[in-house]
């Protein structure tokens, strides 16, 4: 059989039985073409949630033993002498992300070839110096196309061995992935203004701030009121820090070669991360260290900041050179799914990193860095929203890459269409009335799913919003919201006191042992589900008037008592950060 790795068709050789790597090669607005084609698709490495958990654990050995050893390199390259923290903080994201990749891909093409089915393939003739990233975000970028994962899977054929291949004449326009609704992005004039902002603030007094609270902590009132309480000059962007694109020192990343490799995924990575670092940790670092120490403020006392760890190389930079000489670093909770999912590698990121960690409600034992704390983000959306009685019921939905991503216990890659079936099940079981009334909110990115077009093959009536338009405003002509998959947008309802219900599969959100009780308490109540007949039925039984259900006693307990673990907020929320930031 002939071996597809993509879903580029003029990488497939149609007039011959074909393997498909993965369901994702299978793209559904394609479905007139491959559908009547012959063809088989390998089974999934990672439908062994079990076997997923135990490679996490691995894989963060591996990392764990690769990060010294790129920061050695790094160090020497640059003439430098910093900590493994340092280069934890700068690099760590990105060697993460890369490893498990790695990983997954490798798997596959290694279950290709142990499965004795295939007689021949293609590969491209791109280089790695086509895909190299200038930083995370571009790398993230890149990681969701079809052309890069082509290219490393092609690469892994021809450094493994035991597939024959034919080099076919690289044809395909790069193009990045579209990263601009994962997660969703501040508005365009936001966005404009963030720059000019940010260096304006630049001009702020050294001396002046001794906490700086990187911006994205919190709306712009809240953060403007938070700062003068600790007397301070409202600083509300952080500078923009420019990363170039810097020509490829090839001499720099052969010299970074590494003999690490213990087995053969190993030694794929020994190969694989001097090509693909991104350019600003090699080429462009000299210039972003030095914009970004003289951008930012010169030696506050402590810096807070949340997601801008991952999404701002020169923030990055700077935290992690003041933390080089004492800097207090205090991370908080941006986002869902932190404090309860089985395995979760951005939250071990972040406690790792960090000298304190604010979380939502939710400790970790024998973890003394984990304080609890409320939420101002959730505390400033309570005020946003109110259920409309006469209102629709928003059913909000997720999307996450063809390809593997982050370790985390949600649904990754092809487990996706196990996840939209469920939309599928769920729309068939509840009452016509309800169906009418069910406003299906999309997530801004599809990542090539073609999920709105599979469900509306199967119910067109349903109404549906695909667009960019806040959930907020949603919700505010809404009478009930529903949720499917562990994320923020239901602890923001439910902090909110707005009628809720979540279900998810708990295959595919494996919940850690100290989470479970919390989530049985809303189990018990009947706003959590673990199967879309379930929410389903609840629907049915309520959708008429979901706020009176909303406010009994019971449901009211259940989840006030899950907020305090998982989604703590206060109206003296501001006074207990000022009292963190100030001991």
């Amino acid at each position: 059989m002939f071996l597809a790795t993509t879903a580029d068709q003029r990488y497939w050789k149609a007039d011959e039985k074909i393997l498909f790597l993965s369901e994702g090669c299978k793209v559904y607005d394609q479905k007139h073409f491959w559908s009547n084609i012959d063809y088989q698709v390998l089974p999934h490495h990672w439908d062994d949630r079990e076997k997923m958990h135990q490679d996490y654990q691995c894989l963060d050995r591996v990392y764990e033993r690769y990060l010294p050893a790129v920061a050695q390199k790094l160090n020497k390259l640059h003439s430098t002498n910093y900590s493994l923290r340092y280069w934890r903080i700068i690099i760590g994201p990105w060697l993460n992300l890369f490893v498990g990749i790695i990983y997954d891909r490798y798997l596959s093409i290694q279950a290709a070839k142990n499965s004795g089915l295939v007689t021949n393939t293609w590969v491209s003739s791109f280089r790695s110096s086509d895909f190299l990233a200038k930083d995370l975000l571009d790398f993230q970028k890149w990681s969701f196309t079809d052309a890069w994962n082509h290219f490393i899977y092609c690469e892994i054929i021809k450094s493994m061995g035991g597939i024959p291949y034919e080099t076919k004449e690289a044809q395909t326009f790069l193009t990045r992935g579209d990263l601009s609704g994962f997660p969703p992005s501040f508005s365009r004039a936001k966005n404009a203004a963030k720059p000019l902002l940010g260096n304006l603030f630049g001009l702020v007094p050294d001396g002046s701030n001794q906490i700086f609270i990187a911006s994205g902590c919190l709306g712009f009132w809240d953060l403007t009121r938070l700062q003068l309480s600790l007397k301070q000059f409202p600083y509300l962007f952080s500078p923009s820090i420019k990363i170039d694109d810097n020509a490829v020192n090839d001499l720099a990343r052969r010299e970074m070669n590494f003999e690490l490799g213990e087995n053969q995924f190993e030694s794929l990575l020994d190969e694989f991360i001097p090509q693909n670092i991104p350019v600003v940790y090699v080429e462009g670092y000299a210039k972003a260290h030095a914009r970004s120490i003289e951008a930012f403020s010169k030696r506050p006392k402590v810096i807070f900041y949340g997601g801008s760890i991952y999404s701002d190389e020169g923030f990055k930079f700077w935290a992690a050179y003041q933390a080089e000489q004492g800097t207090k670093l205090y991370c908080h909770q941006y986002g869902g799914g932190y404090g309860c999912l089985r395995w979760h590698s951005l939250e071990s990121h972040e406690i790792k990193i960090s000298d304190r960690y604010f979380s939502w409600g939710w400790l970790i034992k024998n973890q003394p860095k984990v304080i609890p704390i409320s939420a101002g983000k959730l505390t400033n959306i309570k005020n946003k929203i109110r259920p409309d009685p006469e209102g629709s019921i928003l059913w909000l939905g997720m999307s996450m890459p063809r390809y593997s991503y982050w370790m985390l216990s949600i649904f990754l890659g092809q487990n996706s269409l196990a996840y939209i079936k469920e939309h599928e099940r769920f729309v068939g079981a509840v009452s016509s009335e309800v169906r009418d009334l069910l406003l299906m909110r999309y997530y801004p990115c599809d990542f090539g799913w073609n999920e709105e077009s599979r469900l509306a093959d199967i119910y067109p009536s349903l109404n549906v919003y695909a667009g960019r338009k806040p959930m907020y405003e949603e919700l505010n002509s809404s009478r009930l919201s529903i949720h499917s998959y562990n994320s923020t947008t239901f602890l923001e309802t439910l902090s909110a006191d707005f009628p809720t219900l979540l279900y998810w599969n708990p295959d595919f959100f494996e919940l850690r042992e100290s989470a479970h009780p919390h989530f049985d308490i809303l189990r018990q109540a009947g706003i959590f589900h673990d199967d879309p007949e379930s929410v389903a039925k609840k629907v049915n039984e309520i959708y008429e008037d979901p706020v009176s259900w909303w406010l009994t006693p019971e449901i009211q307990d259940a989840k006030e008592r899950f907020c305090r673990q998982f989604a703590r907020t206060s109206d003296n929320w501001m006074a207990e950060w000022k009292e963190q930031l100030l001991r």
